[in-house]
């Protein structure tokens, strides 16, 4: 699917790329902040 997207439009996949890699160190960011939280109580 990836590849199909970059055929058609590198902009587009390598947007969808960019935004894949934000989502992901957000979600490491919270799940941190939920550890270190759960660990205190």
């Amino acid at each position: 699917m990836i590849a199909v997207l970059e055929m058609r439009s590198p902009q587009i996949a390598q947007h969808l790329g960019i935004s894949a890699v934000a989502v992901r160190s957000r979600l490491h960011r919270l799940l941190g902040r939920l550890r270190k939280e759960l660990s205190r109580e």
